[in-house]
């Protein structure tokens, strides 16, 4: 692992710490949205979320370097064995 590598883990580490910490703030706005955090704030947001690719694009912002994540009250299961 590079230590770029480790510099984007840590940065994914952090945003989703901000992102469960401020959850139902975020949630009560962007509800049914798909967000893109960087840097401990939400850089982009749309409904659909080739759009929000979209969006970063225009922006000059690497899709790779956020963490997106759809909005909902439901739990999310990412994946199972």
């Amino acid at each position: 692992m590079t230590h770029t590598d480790l510099t984007m883990l840590q940065a994914m580490k952090l945003n989703s710490r901000w992102l469960d910490s401020r959850f139902n703030e975020i949630l009560s706005e962007h509800e049914g949205d798909y967000i893109a955090i960087k840097s401990q704030k939400i850089v982009e947001s749309d409904r659909n979320f080739e759009k929000l690719l979209q969006k970063l694009h225009k922006d000059g912002i690497d899709a790779s370097e956020t963490l997106i994540y759809f909005m909902t009250k439901s739990k999310m299961v990412l994946g199972t064995a």
